[in-house]
């Protein structure tokens, strides 16, 4: 082979990429595993060994619905009953910015961290990742990445701006905490976990606007696909010119002591004014509810759980309650949206989308059914 053949051949050949031992790292949610999805789904097809590390009541949902490696690790304060409760008082009687710091002071920044960093740091004995992808609010695999010196990178599911606010009175005095129990430094002023990069699936004004990162990174999301995932036939015989409507009002506040009726007020009502819309609706409640919503008109079917990415490809509305996840894909499956925001980040991420015409927002203590239709028909 003569020099410039042996030239052009090196040139146009594939580059090849070094393998990889890549960490994923979430809070004990299945919406903040969802956002791992598309990222490791895509590692694990380029070669790379992946691994996501979670509290062990995931591992059904991490290994067997999306089919990636799990690494049992942290604690699931997310089901304890006190926890629970505490965190529910204090969003009933104090309001969402008190429930907000203690979220992210005692449990997120707090409890958390440290059994997480501590599983990671023993699992590198064995197995070193070469880098750490976590959930933003999941700090023990950032914690984890400053004791071993490997770079981290903070994936944005909605809670990236909270932290951000709630970083220098709430945050920052846990994880310096935590830093020093395993031989580091304090916390930097602003986030340290967002210093090599911070991802987000949403145009940078959208959330984030004027604030200070200089290693936000934005891409475009796709939704995530669980194995074997489909929707109720019933679904593929609509009588064209019907309109579709996905309903579910949030995964979480269903079992939460106290929010409960909350929940349930907002799913009457929207059962109620979709008793008269001339349209078909498929209504997801979480588990163990659907006894409550019997006797509805057969225009409305009621479930447990109902494969949402692929119900928003195929609805004309989706009703939620502006949760990230949903929110995030029913813009990607550019359905419209009305949504009856609760708490957390759900009122921001439904003021954005009202303000930039993707749909509507009515608050689910004072809407009427009344008002719940009218918007559903302006939104069809």
């Amino acid at each position: 082979m003569s020099s410039t053949a042996a030239a052009v051949t090196e040139q146009e050949a594939p580059q090849r990429v070094p393998k990889l031992n890549i960490l994923f790292t979430s809070q004990p949610f299945v919406t903040h595993v969802r956002p791992h999805e598309r990222w490791a789904k895509l590692c694990i097809a380029q070669g790379h060994d992946v691994r996501l590390a979670a509290p062990a009541p995931l591992a059904a949902t991490i290994r067997g619905a999306y089919r990636i490696p799990h690494l049992p690790a942290g604690v699931d304060w997310s089901t304890d009953r006190r926890v629970q409760e505490a965190l529910t008082r204090t969003l009933i009687q104090a309001g969402n910015d008190a429930f907000l710091r203690m979220l992210f002071r005692d449990y997120m920044a707090g409890m958390s961290v440290l059994p997480m960093a501590k599983a990671i740091l023993e699992t590198a004995r064995a197995w070193m990742p070469d880098v750490i992808i976590h959930d933003c609010s999941e700090l023990g695999g950032y914690v984890a990445g400053q004791v071993l010196g490997v770079p981290t990178i903070s994936s944005d599911n909605g809670l990236a701006r909270i932290i951000y606010e709630l970083h220098a009175n709430c945050i920052r005095p846990m994880l310096t905490e935590h830093r020093r129990a395993l031989g580091l430094g304090a916390e930097p002023e602003t986030p340290g976990s967002y210093a090599h990069m911070l991802a987000t699936p949403a145009p940078r004004d959208f959330l984030l606007g004027g604030l200070s990162i200089p290693a936000l990174r934005c891409y475009r999301h796709e939704n995530p696909i669980r194995f074997g995932e489909r929707l109720p036939g019933w679904i593929d015989e609509l009588p064209a010119g019907t309109p579709f409507i996905y309903v579910m009002l949030g995964s979480t506040g269903h079992c939460a002591p106290g929010l409960a009726p909350l929940f349930e007020h907002a799913n009457r009502i929207v059962l109620d004014a979709l008793a008269c819309l001339p349209c078909t609706a498929l209504v997801s409640v979480g588990k163990g509810n659907v006894g409550k919503y019997e006797s509805q008109p057969s225009h409305i079917q009621v479930v447990e759980y109902a494969a949402q990415p692929l119900a928003l490809q195929r609805a004309k509305l989706f009703i939620g309650h502006g949760g990230f996840g949903g929110l995030r894909e029913s813009v990607h499956a550019g359905t419209p949206m009305l949504l009856l925001p609760q708490f957390a980040d759900q009122r921001p991420n439904a003021e954005q989308v009202a303000a930039r015409g993707l749909g509507l927002m009515l608050d689910p203590t004072t809407a009427t059914e009344g008002d719940l239709r009218n918007a559903c028909e302006e939104l069809l």
